[in-house]
């Protein structure tokens, strides 16, 4: 920060896109038409800011790298993937996934993703998040964020011996056709947190299933509503388990499903009520 209190362009490596952007300079002064044509004249660290509203395509990243549009109508109009190195750092904030998407918005196979105030409007999943070798550990940050009108927001499933960190807070999620937030590890340790989110009108608001030997993978729902589902909350296999505290599972086809061995456990302080079948936790612990 400049002694005045204002950020010091300088301070970050930036470049810029702007509706009436050309070339491949990407400076404030001379921007870019595109997302990737800023992304591969920044550095590694550096951050992409729009000048304008617009559509910027999509992005294939390799590097850390920050996407910031907030306070401008910013579309990517094609999908953005991030693979590369195990320490990559990727922060998406600010941005439309337009509805001409035709598979996820956003494929994620490194380290850590941070989605911030984004809007996804895609007719597929939202978020894939597939981390794997050689990353052993990868976390995922989602925060104050829409998914309407999809397959679904999320898959979280980790492959070939990676475990995952995510946590997801804020989130809207409206008429998903299939599984809404969907945890499905194929190998390792998946930790998910769900909180002050609302998911309405999916088939499944959250599926949490780990049906492979040796894996595990907890969900922990908090302060969150599951409305007009065709399943408010399902757990599939030995290796689930989804624990729901001062949450609301209303007026859903199935409040709350097991098979395979899954595990739902209540804090006894939530709202189960007004499904067609409540359905019921299989255990449940006490409010410490």
């Amino acid at each position: 920060m400049s002694p005045t209190g204002q950020i010091n362009p300088g301070a970050v490596p930036r470049t810029w896109v702007s509706a009436t952007g050309s070339g491949s300079a990407c400076t404030r002064a001379a921007p870019c038409a595109t997302f990737q044509a800023a992304h591969n004249a920044t550095d590694p660290g550096g951050e992409i800011d729009c000048a304008s509203s617009g559509v910027f395509g999509g992005i294939s990243i390799n590097r850390s790298i920050t996407v910031d549009c907030t306070g401008f109508d910013a579309v990517a109009d094609a999908s953005v993937t991030v693979s590369g190195a195990a320490n990559l750092s990727v922060r998406l904030r600010g941005i439309t996934f337009g509805t001409t998407i035709s598979g996820p918005a956003v494929n994620f196979v490194s380290a850590t993703l941070f989605i911030e105030k984004c809007s996804f409007l895609n007719d597929n999943f939202g978020i894939n998040f597939f981390p794997g070798a050689p990353v052993t550990l990868s976390h995922l940050f989602v925060t104050d964020s829409s998914f309407l009108n999809g397959s679904g927001a999320a898959f979280i499933g980790p492959v070939f011996g990676a475990s995952v960190h995510a946590t997801v807070a804020g989130a809207r999620v409206e008429r998903s056709a299939s599984i809404a937030l969907q945890v499905g590890p194929a190998s390792g340790v998946s930790s998910v947190h769900v909180r002050d989110s609302v998911i309405d009108g999916a088939a499944t608001g959250l599926g949490n299933a780990a049906t492979t030997a040796g894996v595990v993978s907890s969900v922990i729902v908090d302060r969150s509503s599951m409305r007009l589902n065709g399943t408010g909350v399902s757990a599939t296999g030995a290796g689930a388990f989804v624990l729901v505290g001062r949450s609301t599972v209303m007026s859903n086809g199935t409040g709350l499903a097991v098979a395979g061995g899954g595990h739902i456990v209540s804090y006894q302080n939530n709202h189960l009520t007004g499904n067609a079948i409540d359905g019921a936790a299989t255990s449940v612990v006490s409010v410490k």
